[in-house]
């Protein structure tokens, strides 16, 4: 039996509970306590007898400390989001660990979160299919884990509810020339020795003719973006003053003592429409076509194309991309394009130039009813089908200010051009009418991406909304070239 020294418990409290020895590494059952007197056995239930008198000291050092404790097989951390407005099931995360290791009371595992959000976090042990209650963290302070280091950064404060952070990156203060600022005819150019900070994901700058430029400012100019070079457009010319600091997740990785700064005489032309902030080439056509189910090859057989979708004009049977016929070859490439069958949208696989599968949006197979039955299908003239270059999901908040449209060859009728933001389609958009060809249009905008409506993903597509889709307005096409610029809005940065 043990002996506690100033310190007492109410006989019976501890039985089934557990007492862990660090001079014996082992973790012991307790089947019996009375007054400062506990009785232990080995969690087999097998007798345990000290050979010798055992003082079990108790330093300040949780990994020597003896313990009593419920001996859980597993404990279960859980970050709750305490963003305004959410609504989420926890992200938990569950490490299980041997009831004879060495501390078998102290659990240091990682719970992947999202940087920059703030969390309340959660913790409960459980044995079997029995959990014990959860327990709120309270302010205090925690180890992190640092993977380019390979190794734990401890004893970091926080306060409940906490905001999760990147670690600070390491930080190469040996670099020759760290950043370089050209003027330009309108603003400066940035570059920059990224191996600076090697493990930094974007960089973010704010400029200001003032000589204090500061990142909290919600009136200084700032810019994010990635690689070793980009180009800042100003609305006057003077000398501006930079700072320049790596984010991860939109945040802050280096110490306040290594942000970077400089200064740069800059011209300006008075045009400011922001930076590039994507581009893509683009070949548009539309296409009717009739195709027929054949069950022996469990694909839908063309059996007629022409162009445009509506009105057609030209057979297509074999035609190069612009419409012009040059003989009996196989149909025109319409593979991963959208097809519209009875007002629903199907995605179209193409195999050997005259035969195509076609599923649903969401990935179902759409075979016929009966061999040989036949259906009228368009060819990108709905709303999806009528998009323009690959979604994609951006990290930032985004203010689109102007979209340039090359045209090489127009193809039917004028196209109509919008951009907006996935889902958002009934509002928060401009538009842009192509109507000729070999031309480039220039579209200013005002159109906000914004991570509190959603994915922050630009949609730019061809389809008129003020008509059918099986008319005029969504029957023309185009080849060319589309670039749209804008900035990034940056969040207030921790």
């Amino acid at each position: 039996d043990v002996t506690t020294s100033g310190v007492s418990f109410n006989d019976d409290d501890l039985i089934d509970y557990y007492f862990w020895i660090p001079q014996l590494q082992t973790t012991f059952s307790i089947y019996d306590n009375s007054g400062n007197r506990l009785y232990l056995q080995y969690q087999d239930g097998t007798a345990f007898t000290f050979t010798d008198d055992l003082v079990i000291s108790v330093p300040d050092d949780p990994a020597t400390n003896a313990w009593i404790h419920m001996n859980a097989k597993s404990y279960e951390m859980s970050a709750l989001s305490q963003t305004s407005g959410a609504e989420e099931d926890p992200v938990t995360y569950k490490q299980h660990y041997s009831a004879a290791a060495n501390n078998s009371t102290i659990l240091k595992g990682q719970l992947d979160v999202d940087a920059g959000v703030k969390y309340a976090i959660s913790l409960r042990g459980a044995r079997g299919n029995v959990n014990g209650n959860w327990i709120n963290l309270s302010s205090g302070t925690f180890d992190k884990y640092y993977p380019k280091a390979n190794s734990w950064i401890t004893d970091i404060s926080y306060v409940s509810p906490w905001i999760a952070k990147h670690p600070l990156i390491p930080f190469n203060s040996v670099a020759a020339t760290p950043m370089v600022l050209n003027g330009t005819l309108n603003g400066f150019s940035v570059t920059l020795d990224t191996d600076l900070w090697p493990d930094a994901e974007m960089y973010e700058s704010v400029y200001s003719t003032s000589e204090s430029p500061t990142f909290g400012s919600t009136s200084q100019e700032k810019k994010i973006f990635s690689g070793s070079y980009t180009e800042v457009v100003v609305n006057s010319p003077g000398t501006y003053y930079i700072k320049l600091r790596p984010l991860i997740a939109g945040l802050q990785v280096c110490a306040d003592e290594d942000i970077i700064s400089d200064s740069v005489l800059a011209a300006s032309t008075g045009s400011q429409y922001g930076e590039l902030i994507t581009e893509f080439p683009v070949s548009l056509t539309t296409f009717k076509t009739t195709i027929e189910w054949s069950s022996a090859s469990m694909l839908w057989d063309i059996t007629a194309m022409e162009s445009p979708a509506v009105s057609g004009v030209i057979n297509v049977h074999g035609v190069e991309q612009d419409g012009i016929p040059v003989g009996n070859v196989q149909y025109p490439d319409i593979d991963n394009k959208i097809g519209y069958i009875d007002t629903v949208d199907y995605r179209i696989d193409q195999y050997d130039g005259d035969s195509i599968e076609l599923t649903t949006m969401d990935f179902n197979t759409y075979i016929g009813t009966y061999d040989g039955e036949v259906k009228t299908m368009y060819v990108s003239v709905s709303e999806i089908g009528r998009r323009l270059g690959d979604l994609q999901e951006y990290m930032y908040d985004i203010n689109i200010k102007k979209i340039e449209v090359t045209v090489g060859v127009l193809r039917h009728y004028p196209v109509n051009i919008r951009v907006y933001q996935l889902g958002y389609d009934e509002n928060g958009f401009d538009n842009l009418t192509l109507s000729q060809g070999n031309t480039t249009y220039h579209g200013i905008m005002d159109v906000n991406i914004i991570g509190s409506r959603g994915n922050r993903t630009i949609v730019t597509d061809a389809f008129d909304d003020g008509y059918p889709v099986l008319d005029d307005h969504n029957a023309g096409g185009f080849s060319g070239y589309i670039k749209i610029f804008g900035f990034y809005l940056l969040p207030t940065a921790q």
